[in-house]
């Protein structure tokens, strides 16, 4: 009775994976990739990124590895934090000590991962993540090596299709110092490399719940095309307002400050947020039909815009698709910072406009200020990377009592 019982057992557990595999099958085939995610090592997440784009039919010519400079403000960085250490009165081996664990920071950013996937045009599509996962407690599974698998799927979904748009997949170094990587691949961009971005999608988190748009940090009219690319799936799509992001830094940050179209989808179970940067991020917290949901509507979303050149309006949207109608979307607010992580205020479905949804075009939106590149090429592994003009972008926070207005000046950005 009991070998009978083990053996239904095993034949259940076969059976339900069995299912899950013919349901969800890239979710399933994902998870599998994610077995053997790389340590959070700079040096190891980038071979492991390489090897997966290879796998998915990437070539030599298609991969580069870009070095991330030496932001130029950390010099301005590090003086502010010695003077607000030594307005807490510490004694001289603490400071040192402090001052080292932040300068150490700075040291290893590692590379940016690059996949280049030539379309007709040399217009471009961006998809990103982040690649960089430090400190010891840390898997890095959740934030971001989970996206890093997906984006190869993608990759290999549309190698053999026909596109308008080169696509170029990044993973970023140093998100975790600051944006570092992603704001130091936007500002060695050339003038005419970054006007032919069309469009920007960073993917947060994906997996752990069905994909959502972060709205705050998304293009109007980007989020019009992923409504409607959701709706393909059969998914009502979560449109996330945070109150109180002000803190928040994202490596979409440097392409939304130049002007270029973003998009934000995140796949962060919100209850469940307390595990990321924990040794609880783990593969188990991941669910292949969330997986399958954000591969497909990524697909369908770059498949839409691959269609569109900036500004992407949702005027534009609208006179190709239609409305976003109120069983599409839901606009949902959260607090971050709640007491017991982050909850929500309020959710309301997308209403239609009074005259029956015929919205008429808005007549005065305009893109975010560009904020002019310095010209020059990305330099490729080896090389000597190019002095930056004006340093970091996002820089890191004022350490807690940093005095801005001490009687001595800082040290100059150089």
């Amino acid at each position: 009775m009991i070998v009978v019982s083990f053996w239904s057992l095993c034949f259940s557990v076969l059976a339900a994976d069995n299912g899950q595999e013919a349901a969800y099958p890239v979710g399933v085939s994902i998870l599998k990739d994610m077995q053997e995610a790389p340590s959070t090592d700079s040096s190891e997440r980038e071979r492991k990124f390489e090897e997966l784009f290879r796998s998915a039919g990437a070539s030599d010519g298609q991969i580069r590895r870009l070095v991330v400079p030496e932001p130029l403000d950390k010099s301005r960085y590090l003086w502010r934090t010695r003077k607000a250490l030594e307005a807490m009165q510490l004694n001289k081996s603490e400071l040192q000590a402090i001052l080292l664990g932040e300068e150490s920071r700075f040291r290893d950013l590692g590379y940016n991962m690059e996949v280049t996937l030539p379309g007709r045009t040399d217009r471009t599509i961006v998809v990103a993540t982040s690649l960089d996962a430090p400190g010891k407690q840390r898997t890095g599974i959740v934030d971001n090596w989970s996206a890093c698998v997906l984006m190869s799927r993608v990759y290999m979904a549309l190698k053999n299709r026909p596109l308008e748009h080169t696509v170029v997949f990044l993973g970023f170094a140093a998100e975790e110092q600051g944006c570092v990587g992603s704001d130091a691949y936007v500002s060695e961009l050339s003038e005419e490399e970054l006007a032919r971005v069309d469009a920007m999608v960073l993917l947060e988190c994906v997996g752990m719940a069905p994909p959502s748009i972060w709205a705050q940090m998304s293009h109007k009219g980007f989020q019009f095309v992923t409504c409607h690319a959701a709706k393909k799936s059969g998914l009502k799509i979560e449109k996330r307002w945070f109150l109180d992001q002000g803190g928040v830094v994202s490596d979409l940050m440097p392409f939304r400050a130049a002007g270029v179209p973003t998009l934000c989808l995140d796949g962060l179970d919100l209850s469940r947020s307390s595990i990321l940067h924990t040794a609880e991020e783990t593969v188990d917290v991941l669910s292949p039909e969330a997986l399958q949901l954000t591969h497909r509507v990524l697909l369908d979303t770059l498949r839409m815009v691959d269609q569109f050149q900036r500004p992407l309006e949702e005027a534009q949207v609208i006179s190709k698709w239609g409305e976003v109608e109120p069983e599409q979307a839901v606009t949902v607010k959260y607090r971050l910072y709640g007491p017991d992580g982050p909850e929500q205020v309020e959710s309301k479905p997308k209403s239609k406009s009074k005259d029956g949804g015929k919205r008429s075009p808005p007549s005065s939106e305009k893109p975010a200020p560009t904020k002019a590149p310095r010209s020059g090429a990305r330099q490729p592994a080896g090389g000597r990377p190019k002095e930056r003009e004006n340093g970091a972008r996002f820089a890191p926070p004022n350490p807690a009592g940093a005095d801005s207005s001490s009687g001595s000046n800082p040290p100059p950005d150089s």
